[in-house]
């Protein structure tokens, strides 16, 4: 049996649930990756609607209450979410993104004229974003 996904925050000494956040509306048949961030005593993490369109939210870490919540591209569902100096990354496609983690708005987009990210890996080195892409499995 399918269910949608919850955010859960625990109490770190005993276990015990602190609170609980539905984060997914959408189709049950369609997973996503809902992996949280905490940052700046935010939790950031992608949820979807009742449309099943992909959004990133921000809650409060002590009691889940909502501070923003920005539409993303759908198809950065199943895109890892990477943080560095006060902005999110995620890529899909062809595409790289950048969010604002103050207000979950689109900094940048570009094109980096790749048909796929299958088999690629990111990663930050100071300033810059490293993307490395394995060819043919060599």
């Amino acid at each position: 049996m399918w269910d949608h996904a919850y955010l859960y925050s625990l109490r770190k000494s005993t276990g015990a649930v602190r609170w609980r956040k539905k984060i997914d509306n959408g189709f049950v048949d369609r997973p996503f990756n809902p992996t949280p961030m905490l940052i700046d005593g935010k939790v950031i993490v992608m949820v979807r609607d009742a449309a099943n369109h992909t959004q990133l939210s921000a809650f409060k870490a002590d009691d889940a209450s909502p501070l923003w919540t920005s539409a993303m591209n759908d198809s950065l569902s199943f895109s890892n979410l990477i943080y560095s100096g006060g902005k999110i990354y995620s890529r899909a496609h062809r595409n790289l993104y950048c969010y604002n983690t103050t207000d979950g708005s689109l900094h940048w987009q570009t094109d980096i004229q790749q048909p796929s990210f299958k088999n690629s890996y990111s990663f930050f080195e100071g300033d810059k974003l490293i993307l490395v892409k394995v060819e043919n499995n060599k």
